[in-house]
């Protein structure tokens, strides 16, 4: 019992901005920073739908596991990929750096 009322009073973080959030008596969470609202559901869905992206499920399969639009899928996962492109420049990863092998194909004629 005293887990729970430790829980409900924990300070937790932001996941928009990282800062330090408090529970309203809605049970909305609000951020002390950037001041935005958010409900535990909304945060429950964003991360099931984070969770189905790193299982490499499609943008459609996971819109209709979670019972969430495609087009709120699809934003989030582009959201995710573009998150993932940003991560890779910053790290100084070279996306357009391959090494090929070059082949001669020479096809026989009869």
């Amino acid at each position: 019992m005293i887990f729970m009322a430790m829980e409900k009073y924990r300070e937790t973080r932001c996941i928009y901005c990282g800062a330090a959030e408090y529970e309203l008596s809605d049970g909305r969470i609000l951020c002390k920073e950037c001041k935005k609202k958010s409900s535990p559901k909304q945060i429950r869905r964003i991360l099931a739908v984070i969770e189905k992206f790193c299982v490499c499920s499609s943008t459609l399969t996971c819109s209709k596991e979670l019972g969430v639009s495609y087009v709120s899928a699809a934003a989030a996962y582009k959201k995710l990929r573009r998150l993932i492109l940003l991560d890779a420049q910053s790290n100084s990863i070279d996306l357009n750096e391959y090494d090929y092998d070059e082949y001669l194909f020479v096809y026989k004629n009869k």
